[in-house]
């Protein structure tokens, strides 16, 4: 699956730190011959900041299609303040089961109506720099790993420093274990 956004239902732009806007994007399925398929609606969560911040950024960083058909969708939320001390980036991990979904066509705008697909939000951890801790990451990339004996998947994250940054930024690597069970 791919994805790309969209924004319809009476307000304008993208989701920022002011407007409280809910992300919609459409999740576009693709067949072995890689000819498009099934469209599903897909809605993020609405932005925590509120206010007026340096830098924001909210979106869909990266997606995984699991063998048992899920697919999971690492949302994030970055927040840069003026001063830099204080910035943070709040990740979030879905999992989505498309064939429970609603298809939408490609002809129709996403608006409050459109019937999203459902997710289970399977983990979540907040980033930051502060006086005493500087382990900002924003995680740009994800991909499924192997799978342990006892059934459970991993799962790797990336996100890059923007060539360490300001002396400050550095690449992470992280590892999510997903344990075997209902979801």
């Amino acid at each position: 699956m791919d994805y790309f956004g969209e924004h319809a239902g009476g307000r304008r732009g993208q989701a920022d730190s002011r407007n409280g806007v809910q992300n919609r994007l459409r999740l576009q399925s693709f067949g072995d011959d890689l000819s498009p398929r099934e469209q599903y609606a897909y809605q993020m969560d609405a932005p925590a900041v509120r206010g007026q911040v340096a830098s924001y950024a909210m979106g869909v960083a990266g997606m995984a299609a699991l063998d048992d058909g899920r697919l999971l969708v690492l949302e994030r939320e970055f927040v840069v303040t003026s001063k830099k001390l204080g910035s943070y980036v709040v990740n979030k991990l879905y999992s989505v089961w498309p064939d429970g979904g609603k298809e939408v066509s490609s002809d129709t705008v996403l608006n409050a109506q459109s019937p999203c697909l459902g997710k289970t939000l399977l983990a979540k951890w907040k980033t930051s720099i502060t006086l005493f801790r500087q382990n900002l990451a924003n995680y740009e990339g994800l991909c499924a790993g192997p799978r342990l004996k006892d059934g459970s998947q991993v799962l790797l994250l990336c996100a890059d420093s923007q060539n360490q940054y300001g002396g400050i930024l550095r690449d992470w690597f992280r590892t999510i274990i997903i344990r075997q069970g209902p979801y």
